[in-house]
């Protein structure tokens, strides 16, 4: 099986779905869900069982991410807004993350 696509939906005012697609896109399976407007997704090169959502809400802002292809899923609030994240292919779970504000690294898939 093809690795896929992966996309967010805003579904309404402050909910977004994470989406996997196996078949270039015809078809679309919900992957994970939360609370709060997505700024950026990143599925890391490294990994594409990590995927890493960057959403904000009225009153917060975070990173919501899995490590298993969407299984569980884990909420990392941030001081920041980001709205880029790359993943670095040469070492699994740095993440590259953009603000208005700078560049910042992460070698730990965000979670410090």
């Amino acid at each position: 099986m093809r690795d896929g696509l992966r996309r967010t939906t805003l579904l309404g005012i402050g909910t977004f779905n994470v989406e996997r697609s196996t078949d270039s896109g015809a078809t679309w399976t919900v992957i994970g869900g939360y609370d709060g407007y997505p700024n950026a997704l990143m599925v890391d090169p490294a990994n594409p069982e990590h995927v890493t959502v960057a959403y904000g809400t009225s009153d917060s802002t975070g990173l919501y991410t899995t490590g298993d292809g969407g299984k569980t899923w884990k909420v990392l609030h941030q001081d920041r807004a980001y709205t880029e994240i790359k993943g670095d292919p040469a070492h699994p779970g740095r993440l590259w993350l953009g603000s208005v504000d700078g560049l910042y690294r992460s070698d730990d898939g965000g979670g410090g």
